[in-house]
This record gives structure tokens, C-alpha cells and sequence, in this order.
């Protein structure tokens, strides 16, 4: 892992960024197909927004606000860049399900 400060950085339960990365660098548990992907069928994936439950704040950087917003208004007013966003992030996590569920497992033993 590169960048400002990132030696000795810990994650969440005291595990370290390396090994968090280095269990993040397995193959997703879905395959990825790395071809283009029909506009309408992104549509039918992407710009359905979900509701939101919470409200909080998180920074995202300009350059990567004004891209997802823009994909984000590809849905003519149907979906909010919160739900845009909601929507990546849940897809994110079940393509890396396995994955995420031995981390959290790491870091929160006995979760339920």
C-alpha cells in the first residue's frame, strides 16, 4: 500500500492496511467480465437507486464527485448520487462477499 502516511496504519480491529490488502487482493468471488457493457443494462444495474437510511458525511474527491454524479445523472432524475453511490458500494460487497465476511470476521470475532 503507497501514499502519505501509510506505514503503520491499522484498520479496523487492529489489523494492519498490508494484510488487509493483501486478503483484498484475491479474486473477487464473482468473475468480473472486463468487456463494455450495454448502456441499458448499466442503466438497469446502477441507476436504480436505494433508499437512504442514514445520513453522514464522507469526503469524496472533486474529480471523483463530478464523474459519479455524472453517471449518476444518467438516470434522468431517478436516482440521487447518494443512491448511485449506495448501489456501487452494495455490489461491491457481495463481488467480494467471502472476502469481506473474513475480514469482518477478523476484525468483530463472533459477530453474528
Amino acid at each position: 500500500m503507497k501514499g502519505k502516511n501509510v506505514k503503520g496504519r491499522t484498520g479496523p480491529g487492529g489489523m494492519d492496511a498490508e494484510h488487509i490488502c493483501g486478503i483484498m487482493g484475491e479474486a473477487p468471488t464473482q468473475p468480473r467480465w472486463n468487456g463494455a457493457v450495454q448502456p441499458s443494462l448499466y442503466g438497469d444495474e446502477y441507476l436504480n437507486g436505494i433508499a437512504s437510511v442514514q445520513r453522514r458525511s464522507l469526503h469524496i474527491p472533486a474529480t471523483l464527485h463530478r464523474k459519479l454524479s455524472i453517471l449518476a445523472g444518467a438516470s434522468n432524475g431517478k436516482v440521487t448520487l447518494e443512491g448511485f453511490i449506495n448501489h456501487l458500494v452494495s455490489r461491491h460487497l457481495e463481488e467480494y462477499r467471502e472476502t469481506a465476511e473474513m475480514i469482518l470476521e477478523e476484525s468483530l470475532p463472533g459477530r453474528t
